[in-house]
């Protein structure tokens, strides 16, 4: 028998956030049989080795081969790693701590080996009990089903545990970063019992009704009031499709904890609590209160040679990314560590997973619906999966093996079709697990703005992280992304690292970089272009990234070619496809990962190409990471939400591209959007454009809307966006009612 649900023989734990350096406080040998603690008992036949090879310390091992043995080892501490002998005979095996879900590990290698064969990570200070079971199943190479325990090292941290970096009381009310908002008929109810530290919390009996946290950190914990009118709340993290449930009721009115996020990525997050107007039958009312938040910002890196996971549900560059119709499958069969599984069963439907390791396996379902995917790792030959079995369960569905240490981009496309028996074209994501290397050219973080999509701006009045950063401070929230262009007066200018690169040196968020396809005013053509004249220049773009470190940049390429006013005008459509796939094609030749390349066009009426139809000078599935769209509101203005709507469905609109993008499953974004009172056409201080480019958004979150640049500028003679920065001799507009609606809405 061959199944395939496994991880590395050294597999890593659930974790928590570690202070300092534990200390080994006890071994516990295979010998130290019993079930107190630092002990091990076993359930099962298992056999003793003594004086065997591999060598061990005691010079002792037990092994088995019978599916369901278990060793059972209790100790005190804050971390735990097991040896074992790794072999040929070798089977698979999973551990489990504290009850805990399980975590499938591969005994087998070619030649046997005494070695480390779980970590468990940092774990709290305390009694833990982790369960080592064979599940009489092993992979392609192993001739058995032989499982080995040696010894467990015991470690302890005796710091004290980290506290929070922030406490956003009931009171911290705003929309800002470590601040609360409510929605509907919140009461503050001020020295009421139980006491709570600022003797004051909100409550509301009404069904819908919110309260949402912003916050910047890796973990987040409510406190709210359970009494004997508690109801029921629901407690949603980063508007992830599940929720969890928090009963509120108790016989008498305390205190307590009610809800722990668990550890979380650094970046910000947003956090809302709803009353879902329902109650336990003990309780006589549908009460639900806030009173306060904690929040923790501390992270573990796991150490080379660790395993560390990439979850379905951790969504971003640096992550998975999705683009077609994928949907969540939480709480199904088969079980999966973090209880969900995303699913397609759309041809042409991607899901991309970013990561910096030396290796890497993918998780999905094979079911009897299952079809048929390729896999691709960095752009190579894709590997054919199959997602077919007769009864669903969850698999390893790519493994690359060992590859180089660093940054690493796996594609996963669904192709459409299924192999018989099958019944459907069914493919399944469920984690990765990687192998961490020593890179430290690691992705941008994630949302740290807290929206469903990347939210960013352009650096204004100069690109630098100060004037980003800025513009970010003012809404609340801080910025994912930061948009920059080069200059476009010289090839050094444009493909050697240049200002916009070493001004955002070591700034946290993905950059999104405009780039023409050759300098203005030196002769340059598309034509020329479409030969391949210029790909050297464009290799040494894509050793910029790399040696900057910013590969998982957007690089929005060639902008505004459907317009009429650039040197790269798109007056000879031919040419211009034929340019830009050079352009890519160089780039993706020497940038490792590739970067998202983005084909970005004006909104509206297009002057070019000679059509008007600017799907014309589409460059093509191959090239086209990313299609995105510059949307003013000029050219026409919109006035009304009809008008809006009217623009933006029409050819060229937002609406119309972004429909384009997603039939042929692309992600979509916004480089450039924004009101535009200095134009001749334009809408002035239309805070309505505002609202209706938010509510376009919103309706497409979690589908393939990737991001959205807002553009601001003040200088005489462009677009006059601006929404927050003061009039002065050098700023000429200022749109108090735009930023008043932006600032309420981000």
């Amino acid at each position: 028998m061959c199944l395939v649900p496994v991880v590395l023989a050294m597999a890593t734990g659930p974790g928590v956030t570690a202070s300092a350096a534990p200390v080994q406080t006890a071994t516990i040998e295979d010998t130290s049989i019993g079930t107190g603690m630092n002990q091990v008992s076993y359930s099962g036949t298992w056999t003793q080795c003594g004086g065997c090879s591999p060598a061990t310390p005691n010079n002792s091992y037990r092994y088995s081969s019978a599916a369901g043995a278990t060793a059972t080892i209790r100790f005190t501490g804050t971390q735990i790693k097991i040896y074992g002998i790794v072999e040929r005979h070798g089977g698979l095996a999973n551990v489990t701590v504290d009850g805990g879900p399980p975590l499938t590990i591969d005994t087998y290698v070619a030649a046997s080996l005494n070695t480390q064969i779980y970590d468990s990570g940092p774990l709290a200070n305390g009694v833990h009990t982790v369960v080592l079971r064979n599940l009489g199943q092993h992979t392609d190479g192993s001739d058995s089903f032989a499982v080995s325990f040696d010894r467990a090292t015991v470690y302890t941290d005796t710091s004290p545990p980290p506290g929070p970096t922030a406490t956003v009381e009931d009171t911290n009310v705003g929309t800002g970063r470590n601040q609360v908002s409510y929605d509907g008929d919140w009461i503050r109810c001020g020295g009421c019992v139980p006491p709570t530290p600022n003797n004051s919390f909100r409550y509301t009996a009404t069904g819908g009704n919110d309260a949402t946290i912003r916050f910047t950190g890796t973990q987040l914990k409510i406190y709210g009031v359970k009494e004997h009118s508690g109801g029921m709340a629901a407690v949603n993290v980063d508007f992830q499709p599940a929720s969890t449930r928090v009963d509120l009721y108790s016989p008498t009115s305390v205190n307590p904890l009610i809800f722990d996020s668990g550890v979380l990525s650094n970046t910000t997050h947003t956090v809302t609590l709803t009353n879902i107007g329902q109650k336990n039958p003990a309780s006589n009312g549908f009460v639900v209160a806030f009173d306060r938040a904690q929040v923790y910002n501390t992270t573990v890196t796991p150490p080379p040679g660790q395993t560390t996971t990439i979850e379905d549900s951790t969504i971003g560059v640096g992550a998975v990314v999705y683009v077609g119709p994928w949907t969540t499958c939480t709480g199904c069969a088969p079980a999966t560590p973090n209880g969900s599984y995303f699913t397609s069963a759309a041809g042409g439907a991607t899901a991309t997973i970013r990561f910096a390791g030396t290796r890497i396996k993918v998780y999905g379902i094979k079911q009897p619906t299952g079809g048929v995917a390729s896999i691709a790792l960095d752009g190579g030959t894709p590997t054919t999966i199959n997602y077919y079995a007769a009864a669903a369960a969850v698999a390893v569905t790519y493994d690359s093996g060992p590859i180089g240490d660093g940054p690493h981009t796996v594609l996963l496309t669904n192709l459409g079709r299924h192999n018989a028996p099958s019944s459907a074209n069914v493919v399944t994501f469920d984690r990765a697990e990687v192998t961490v290397g020593t890179t430290t050219a690691l992705p941008p973080l994630g949302r740290r703005s807290g929206q469903p999509w990347f939210s960013g701006i352009n650096g204004d009045p100069t690109m630098t992280p100060q004037d980003t950063d800025a513009f970010c401070d003012w809404r609340g929230a801080p910025c994912d992304l930061a948009h920059v262009y080069v200059a476009r007066d010289s090839w050094d200018s444009i493909v050697k690292p240049n200002f916009a690169f070493q001004n955002y040196a070591g700034w946290p968020g993905q950059l999104e970089i405009s780039v023409p396809p050759f300098p203005e005013n030196v002769g340059a053509t598309l034509q020329k272009c479409a030969t391949g004249a210029y790909d050297s220049y464009w290799r040494t773009f894509g050793e910029t990234l790399n040696s900057t470190g910013r590969q998982f940049s957007i690089v929005r390429l060639a902008w505004e070619g459907n317009g009429d006013w650039f040197d790269w005008s798109a007056t000879d459509p031919v040419a211009y496809v034929g340019c830009w796939r050079k352009v890519a094609d160089a780039i993706r030749s020497t940038a490792n990962p590739n970067p998202y390349i983005g084909w970005p066009i004006n909104a509206h009426y297009s002057q070019n190409p000679p059509s008007h139809n600017p799907a014309d000078i589409y460059p093509g599935d191959q090239w086209v990471d990313i299609v995105s769209i510059d949307a003013y509101d000029h050219f026409p203005p919109s006035p009304t939400l009809a008008a809006f709507n009217s623009q933006a469905n029409a050819i060229g609109g937002i609406t119309w591209l972004y429909n384009f993008a997603k039939a042929h499953g692309k992600l979509f974004g916004s480089g450039e959007w924004g009101i535009a009172p200095g134009s001749s056409d334009g809408g002035g201080d239309n805070a309505n454009y505002i609202q209706y480019m938010r509510d376009w958004m919103v309706a497409r979150a979690g589908e393939n809307f990737y991001y959205e640049a807002y553009f601001n500028n003040c200088d005489s003679g462009n677009v006059g966006s601006n929404l927050w920065r003061p009039l002065s001799a050098s700023c000429h507009y200022l749109n108090t009612n735009a930023g008043n609606r932006y600032r309420q809405l981000w």
